[in-house]
């Protein structure tokens, strides 16, 4: 069949313009790579982390390489491990903790469980995991191991912060409304070796766990991601950036009342 100019002037427009539709429809479709930071999210006290030292070592872990690596302080490497049967490191997350009893635990997020090494040799000790399994594919992201034997942990996915006692017994979930993205959570110890876990939720920066010892007694601190903190109120402290700012937080509820 023969078309005239006109005809083929249309047909080609109309095959271009499909041709272009499809190329913005590919454009839009397309998934950027993922890009996985270096390092989670930290509150500003935090910012220059304490590092795992025990008598003249340091321990950290090499994501790339899967692998656990204790240094000498006088400089060169000490030992290397690959846990129990190798960890399993599928993101970002590959927490290790060096309790104050100087027991070294890293977690095996892909085994769903969390190793004891020798802080000497490297050498595996045990494994730990709770008693009803962690969820999703890979947790805990982040852990620390407290006094007595327990730990506390926050998950991604299900989102979720808990206390487990040593038999791995939940003794209670600390939060089930942590933020959707695992680079909003933070838990770690500050220069006096206490644990501190920080949510980033809806833009606010808060505490919801503290654990510390004193002289008089050990205790636990929680606070609600969602309200503000009344046990940090009456300690002059919250977990929110600044007290200053909790404080100018609850004129503002006062005044909407």
């Amino acid at each position: 069949m023969k078309m005239t100019r006109r005809e083929f002037l249309l047909w080609l427009g109309g095959v271009c313009s499909l041709g272009l539709l499809g190329w913005l429809v590919g454009r839009k479709l397309q998934t950027p790579p993922e890009i996985i930071p270096e390092t989670p999210f930290a509150p500003p006290e935090f910012a220059v982390r304490p590092k795992h030292i025990l008598n003249g070592m340091s321990f950290q872990v090499d994501r790339a390489k899967r692998t656990v690596l204790a240094s000498l302080e006088s400089g060169g490497p000490a030992w290397e491990s690959h846990g129990a049967d190798k960890f399993i490191v599928p993101g970002a997350a590959f927490p290790l903790d060096l309790s104050q009893d100087g027991e070294l635990w890293v977690a095996n997020i892909g085994r769903k469980r969390l190793e004891q090494l020798d802080p000497a040799t490297g050498r595996f000790i045990a494994s730990w995991e709770p008693r009803e399994a962690f969820g999703g594919c890979c947790n805990p992201v982040r852990f620390a191991a407290l006094p007595g034997g327990r730990f506390v942990t926050m998950e991604k996915g299900v989102r979720r912060a808990c206390v487990y006692l040593p038999s791995g017994e939940l003794e209670r979930i600390v939060t089930d409304n942590l933020s959707d993205s695992e680079f909003n959570y933070y838990l770690g110890r500050d220069e006096n070796g206490k644990v501190h876990l920080y949510v980033l939720l809806g833009g606010l920066l808060s505490l919801i766990f503290r654990h510390g010892s004193s002289r008089r007694k050990t205790q636990d601190v929680c606070t609600d991601p969602k309200g503000y903190c009344r046990t940090c109120a009456a300690l002059d402290y919250c977990g929110h950036p600044t007290a200053r700012s909790f404080k100018a937080a609850v004129r503002r509820e006062g005044s909407r009342s």
